[in-house]
């Protein structure tokens, strides 16, 4: 029986993570939101390491509020920067593996192409530095480590684009969207499941994890004004103007890459994944989201 924790139960991944866990029988899911174990308590970390004694820490917790990181630099870095380290230190410790969710926030290239785990990051913005500043942090912890990098996530649960643009849609006839900012959304339920993956890989091909990274996100790339369309078209709101706007004609205090196109090949050769597209996923999400019981029901 494979061991797994959980923290951030109540995030996005974090409840997508709990939604798919009863498919996944030969494991042992221990879900901790901030109430039961808040990161930045380092004591309480180890001690719940030391009651469940599991094999591996999916870290799903994180200061996510880009917008807000910018006049709040200490909490975004003492949760995505100081508590990661300290988590590294403490699985080293105790021999747990940490499997970390980063950000395609850290590379902000300067050029088009597809970005690989090899571009050179290029973090700006708070948020940006401090989650790559985690990631430096788990390096050089020595610890037995695997660092995600994921892009544009978003979910049946929580606040996202997806559900921003629904919830638009019904009150509004004209939606401004951003469209020279280019990626590829990633469904967290895909990813949850891709996670699990490589934890049981590792476990039947006794892989060795050495700090290695890795990017993550469903298949093909689009604008943030092209997936607002979609989404739209998709749940028959016919009557919704999505209009283009520029980077530069959107006011934020955050630096945000225009290219987030993610090279997914390392992932698949690596892992053996089969990822699929995001207008694939995004149609899963959607009829996840109109079942009832996702509109008044979080784990």
């Amino acid at each position: 029986m494979i061991r797994i924790l959980v923290t951030g139960a109540n995030g996005q991944l974090g409840s997508d993570l709990r939604a798919i866990a009863p498919q996944y029988r030969n494991i042992m899911f221990t879900f901790v939101d901030k109430r039961r174990l808040n990161i930045l308590d380092t004591e309480k970390f180890e001690q719940t390491l030391q009651i469940y004694w599991p094999h591996y820490v999916i870290n799903a917790a994180a200061y996510t509020n880009v917008e807000k990181a910018e006049d709040d630099q200490r909490t975004a870095f003492e949760l995505n920067s100081e508590a990661v380290g300290a988590m590294a230190h403490i699985c080293k410790k105790n021999r747990v593996r940490l499997l970390h969710i980063s950000s395609d926030y850290v590379y902000h290239p300067d050029h088009d192409a597809l970005i690989t785990e090899d571009t050179p990051p290029k973090p700006k913005g708070i948020y940006a530095r401090s989650k790559y500043h985690g990631e430096l942090k788990i390096l050089e912890s020595g610890a037995s480590s695997l660092i995600v990098r994921t892009s544009w996530l978003y979910s049946s649960f929580g606040n996202n684009f997806v559900k921003t643009m629904l919830e638009l849609g019904k009150t509004k006839k004209e939606v401004s969207v951003i469209h020279d900012q280019v990626g590829a959304p990633t469904y967290a339920r895909d990813l949850a499941h891709a996670l699990v993956q490589m934890i049981q890989k590792t476990e039947s091909e006794k892989i060795k994890w050495s700090g290695r990274i890795y990017n993550y996100a469903n298949e093909g790339t689009v604008s943030w004004y092209d997936f607002a369309q979609l989404i739209f078209a998709k749940m028959d709101n016919s009557n919704i103007t999505v209009l283009p706007v520029s980077s530069t004609d959107y006011p934020s205090k955050v630096p945000r890459p225009k290219n987030s196109r993610l090279s997914l090949e390392k992932t698949k050769s690596t892992w053996g994944l089969t990822i699929r597209p995001w207008q694939d996923a995004l149609d899963d999400m959607l009829a996840e989201w109109s079942k009832p019981k996702n509109k008044s029901w979080r784990p």
